[in-house]
């Protein structure tokens, strides 16, 4: 039964990994590496950093107005659903909730000033039916129920390399190619930590474009390869992971 579960869930994700739960990063969640497997350069403990919770929402609870004041590009939104809303979709016929609760968190994020959009902070994610996308700005979110995690360092991510990436990657997205089901099944993902342009993907889903868009623009994690063999990259690997600002980046 867990694994027709499981499967249900991974093939809710790869056909929406929409925008749509439980609250503590410390929680235990499957399929995905509990620790780090790699080795980390000896760098200044000030240039070490992880995601710290910054704020949460929850859809009707009034804060959306609030919210938007404390977010700021660079941030990560990973999206979640309430007991509530997961009865809702499910009485609806819709199998998403399933992946909620097997990922712990079902969608994830990062706000970034795409310059195609340069009048508001974009949400560049990726979904089978879009590919790498900045189409949905933060109007999205009022209806969403989410956590914003931000690194924690007063150090930033190089924004200028952060809208970089997603004007490249958004022009590269190949929607259903078969590299995003090799990817998001575990089987093997590549392109997570592009240097160049000629380095982003063209079949990112939705947790392994925030992991590149962070290296791009300047945060090595410690959690991540290059290529991955048979590792889910869930958002909520990416949310565990640490990391350090490259040299170049302070």
């Amino acid at each position: 039964m867990n694994k027709y579960l499981a499967f249900a869930s991974l093939m809710a994700l790869l056909t929406s990994c929409q925008m749509s739960g439980r609250d503590r990063l410390s929680n235990p969640t499957r399929m995905m590496r509990s620790a780090s497997t790699r080795k980390t350069p000896d760098v200044s403990g000030k240039s070490r950093v992880e995601f710290k919770l910054v704020t949460r929402h929850v859809e009707g609870d009034g804060r959306y107005a609030q919210i938007l004041g404390q977010i700021r590009e660079g941030d990560l939104i990973a999206f979640k659903m309430t007991g509530r809303q997961m009865k809702e979709k499910m009485l609806r016929g819709n199998l998403r909730p399933i992946l909620y609760k097997v990922l712990y968190y079902g969608h994830l994020a990062i706000l970034v000033r795409d310059p195609a959009h340069p009048d508001r902070l974009s949400l560049l994610t990726s979904s089978g039916r879009r590919g790498a996308n900045t189409r949905d700005g933060t109007a999205e979110l009022e209806h969403k129920s989410f956590d914003v995690y931000r690194i924690s360092s007063n150090k930033k991510l190089d924004v200028n390399r952060l809208r970089e990436f997603a004007v490249i990657a958004s022009g590269k997205s190949n929607m259903w190619s078969f590299g995003n089901f090799v990817s998001f099944f575990g089987i093997w993902t590549h392109n997570l930590e592009p240097e160049t342009p000629d380095g982003v993907g063209d079949d990112y889903v939705c947790s392994t474009v925030v992991a590149a868009a962070l290296h791009y623009s300047g945060l090595d994690l410690d959690d991540f390869d290059d290529n991955e063999f048979f590792e889910i990259v869930s958002p909520m690997r990416v949310l565990r992971s640490r990391g350090y600002l490259k040299p170049d980046t302070l």
